[in-house]
């Protein structure tokens, strides 16, 4: 055989491997990475099941940073399918361990979850999510109380089913519809 068959036998071999190259490198670096399957939408029994898991979540972020949680994961995958059921945990009052990164209370109200979970997928982040509650809780927040403020008005009176309404009433304005 001739060098010159052997070198076209050579790049005949070849350029399929180079194609595919060019093709791979192209696609990465035209959509920031190789592609990737589309997770299908929760369908509304799996977003039920995931907010009556609420009471798993052992860790929320602080500030936003990734945690390892998959009760607390699952539900911002969820995204905003999530929200109608999310507001309507806001009046749970079942007992669980205080899964946020701060100085916590021990145990707060599933509800309160809810509600923070609620916030960050909604994109209400703190301070921001207390233009949800009312005036004086609000002043008390903004004056140094911070989130001692919330929990002494959620746990009086009727005020987690005010702070419900407060967040079914953000929803409907934001989406146009009722709650599902």
């Amino acid at each position: 055989m001739s060098a010159t068959t052997k070198t076209a036998i050579a790049l005949w071999l070849l350029i399929p491997w180079v194609t595919l190259i060019v093709a791979y490198h192209s696609q990465v670096h035209s959509e920031g990475g190789p592609r990737q399957a589309v997770p299908p939408s929760p369908s509304p029994h799996d977003v039920a099941k995931l907010c009556e898991d609420l009471k798993q979540i052992e860790v929320t972020p602080f500030k936003g940073e990734p945690v390892a949680d998959p009760a607390y994961n699952a539900l911002l995958t969820a995204g905003e399918d999530a929200i109608p059921c999310l507001i309507r945990k806001i009046t749970d009052e079942t007992r669980m361990k205080d899964p946020r990164q701060v100085p916590n209370y021990g145990t707060l109200a599933v509800g309160d979850t809810a509600f923070f979970v609620f916030t960050h997928i909604a994109k209400i982040d703190q301070p921001t999510y207390v233009q949800l509650l009312p005036p004086e809780v609000r002043k008390a927040y903004e004056g140094g109380q911070g989130m001692d403020g919330y929990f002494r008005y959620i746990d009086e009176n009727n005020n987690r089913k005010k702070l419900q309404d407060a967040a079914v009433k953000w929803y409907e304005k934001k989406y146009g519809r009722s709650l599902p």
